[in-house]
């Protein structure tokens, strides 16, 4: 499997290729197994996740075991950074949104904030929001001014949909009047129709 040399390089234990093609079933039937195992992965952990490639083979996986109802509950998934942000970085699931078509109108498009295209697809959408991947009910206040402070460095558009958040969180209760001004206080944040920015 390509996730598998992903990880190991092709290092891994494997029949030999000297068997016909059509040896695969009976050499299952045996007990060669098609992926490795919870444990194998598990001993991957423990030597740590070193880049992009080892990262994609986890994920592809990991999603693979998980479908299989394999139990995954001794595997550091969320606690040890194994998933490779946009910027190549190793982060923990939490430390990332799922970018799903509105947390990307909202934040913007910093590979920062996401995993890897490729992780992203191996996963999938519910494994990744079962690993605690951020969610749009998740963006906070800071991430909300992280991405006006974006726009105000680059000169991009500040999308409407910040604004409708700040709205319905005051509205709703989640955000706090007081700290939302303080917050904001000096900052040129109002985006106008002659597309500049003012406190």
């Amino acid at each position: 499997q390509d996730y598998v040399k992903k990880i190991w390089s092709g290092e891994h234990p494997r029949p030999s290729k000297e068997y016909p093609a059509d040896c695969r079933d009976f050499l299952i039937t045996l007990g060669v197994h098609t992926m490795p195992s919870v444990e194998q992965i598990g001993d991957v952990f423990v030597m740590g996740v070193t880049g992009l490639d080892m990262s994609i083979g986890l994920a592809g996986l990991v999603n693979g075991l998980h479908r299989e109802g394999k139990d995954l509950s001794s595997l550091p998934l969320k606690e040890q950074p194994w998933i490779v942000d946009g910027n190549k970085n190793m982060r923990r699931p939490a430390e990332l949104f799922d970018k799903t078509g509105k947390v990307e109108r909202l934040l913007g498009e910093d590979p920062d904030l996401y995993t890897d295209k490729e992780i992203r697809f191996n996963l999938g959408q519910k494994l990744m929001k079962e690993l605690g991947f951020k969610q749009l009910e998740d963006v906070t206040l800071e991430d909300i001014l992280g991405r006006i402070k974006a726009a105000v460095k680059t000169g991009a558009d500040v999308p409407f949909q910040v604004y409708e958040w700040m709205e319905q969180g005051l509205n709703k209760g989640w955000l706090n009047a007081d700290e939302l001004i303080g917050k904001l206080k000096g900052k040129n944040w109002v985006y106008t129709d002659d597309r500049m920015m003012f406190p």
